[in-house]
């Protein structure tokens, strides 16, 4: 078979004041995560960055100038073809905006003992970060609501970020430095069609709002809720904590709730016959009181769920994961959402998070892979900005 090479290339880490040197040239400001806060475009938190520039600077970044690596993998046409298929792009016209979550899998995986049949080459940070930044820039979303997102070296690794038209609500370290590997949720947005508000970091959740061109407002939530199968009550309440931040900052502001958009989306750690699930597809005048043992959340909000296969383009639910299994055959789950208000957001078109060639490449063999740096791959779609009723077009699969 005729062989293909993709090449990581050659990178340094960047400290946070090299990192604000690429934003401020770039007239695009890094949004601090050590608070919330509320403000315009060209406003930072320059106390917050200054605090996250010495902690960066009192511990040793990874892949200093002194360590800058070239690394290549043979890749087979295949396996080049469906990589570059997972980078297929989300293209929007006029008041449209394109929305990703996704869950990236660690920077520090390679340090850990699961998925112990993936190979070294696979788990490398210098080969998976390059993949990274294919994806984000192919996909060439309007916003990129992200999981497990490394808070010390977010300055380090994400400076590409600005290259690109990003500026971010970057992970919040709560451990205050004594987790050096911990992981959150992070939001990358694109300033020359979003204006930064307000943000604010819960739970496993990281909130913000940006004000569009069209001047219409939009919430998004990026959520990794709890893992623990058995912990149905606590992701219920981090749903329950995150929603209820966001009506606060609603009645703060004097916005009227029903004109704004939300988009509610990311690595829900259940399926659709969840708490979680059920509750975000609620619709007000529902009279459902419990999922099992749990109380689902009565929100009062128009969410639909963009790929319910009852009302979107998709005949059954798509899966969004393909982790090794511990033992027998790879199987693949739908764990994975993204939920949105229908009255103030129509959708165009929805990314199908597997090609049928993807599909079928991860049931044989799993994912990550030569092809994929994650065991979860990206969702998404373009939704049509609008204070309209629900639209009535077909909504496209991409």
């Amino acid at each position: 078979r005729s062989q293909g090479i993709c090449s990581v290339g050659r990178f340094r880490a960047m400290n946070l004041g090299e990192l604000k040197e690429i934003f401020d040239s770039a007239g695009l400001p890094l949004v601090s995560s050590t608070s919330s806060k509320t403000g315009t475009t060209g406003t930072s938190d320059t106390t917050g960055s200054a605090s996250a520039a010495s902690a960066a600077s009192a511990s040793p970044a990874s892949g200093s100038d002194d360590e800058i690596q070239q690394v290549q993998l043979m890749l087979s046409q295949e396996s080049e073809a469906l990589a570059k298929s997972m980078w297929r792009p989300l293209r929007t016209t006029g008041d449209q905006i394109s929305v990703v979550s996704f869950n990236m899998l660690l920077k520090g995986f390679d340090q850990k003992p699961y998925y112990p049949n993936i190979p070294a080459a696979l788990r490398s940070w210098q080969w998976r970060k390059q993949q990274l930044q294919h994806l984000i820039c192919g996909i060439d979303a309007d916003v990129y609501c992200m999981q497990e997102v490394e808070c010390s070296t977010f300055a380090q690794e994400f400076g590409f970020l600005a290259q690109n038209g990003y500026s971010a609500v970057a992970p919040k370290d709560d451990s205050k430095g004594k987790i050096p590997e911990l992981a959150k949720c992070a939001i990358f947005f694109k300033m020359e069609k979003l204006q930064h508000v307000w943000h604010e970091h819960r739970s496993r959740v990281v909130l913000c709002a940006l004000k569009h061109q069209s001047g219409q407002v939009i919430y998004f939530a990026s959520c990794h809720l709890e893992g623990a199968p058995s912990e149905g009550r606590t992701r219920l309440t981090q749903l329950r904590k995150a929603l209820q931040s966001i009506r606060k900052h609603q009645e703060q502001s004097g916005f009227d709730a029903s004109r704004c958009a939300l988009v509610f989306t990311g690595d829900f750690n259940e399926d659709e016959s969840g708490p979680v699930a059920r509750s975000l597809a609620l619709q007000p005048g529902d009279r459902e009181a419990e999922a099992g043992e749990c109380e689902l959340v009565d929100h009062g909000l128009h969410l639909a769920d963009i790929y319910d296969p009852n009302t979107g383009p998709f005949s059954l639910r798509p899966p969004t994961f393909g982790a090794p299994p511990t033992s027998g055959k790879t199987k693949l789950r739908a764990i994975d959402f993204m939920f949105y208000t229908c009255k103030t957001l129509s959708p165009v078109a929805v990314r199908a998070p597997f090609t049928p060639e993807q599909e079928e490449a991860t049931l044989e063999r799993s994912i990550p892979a030569e092809w994929h740096f994650s065991d979860h791959v990206p969702l998404g779609a373009v939704f049509q900005v609008s204070t309209s009723e629900d639209s009535q077009e077909k909504v496209m699969i991409v």
